[in-house]
């Protein structure tokens, strides 16, 4: 099997970032196998090398808030509301955090097949707002 060279750099807060290609978020992407198992985000392939598997309906969070961090020393395991807890517990929600009608509603606007834009005006939240809460699902 031919070995894959990944690139990443140090930088200065400890954190190891991904050089190669990234998501409209910023979170690295990379089409990597551990153990059979394709992972297409690299933090979630960099925890899965470091600690095995990742159970099902966990999230990969980032105490860092950096995502296109790899250092595992940087990660947590959690569900979506522990991410959300640790966005909010840092001050980074929305002043006024999606509630779970809104995120509803969000749903529904895009499998009627609505734009990010379109459904960020319609909820008056910002398309980035909106683009993470769909990224969730995903």
């Amino acid at each position: 099997m031919a070995k894959q060279t990944v690139k990443m750099i140090e930088v200065e807060s400890g954190c190891i970032e991904w050089q190669g290609c990234r998501d409209h978020l910023g979170y690295g992407k990379c089409g990597r196998r551990v153990d059979g198992v394709m992972y297409y985000l690299a933090h979630r392939w960099a925890w899965a090398v470091a600690n095995g598997p990742i159970p099902a309906g966990l999230l990969v969070c980032h105490r860092c808030d950096n995502p296109s961090c790899l250092n595992v020393e940087h990660m947590f395991l959690g569900t979506d509301a522990d991410n959300m807890a640790d966005r909010d517990a840092k001050g980074r929600g929305h002043s006024g955090s999606i509630t779970p009608e809104v995120r509803r509603r969000i749903y529904e606007l895009r499998s009627l097949g609505w734009s990010q834009t379109r459904i960020a005006d319609d909820v008056g939240f910002s398309q980035r707002s909106v683009s993470r809460t769909l990224a969730v699902v995903a």
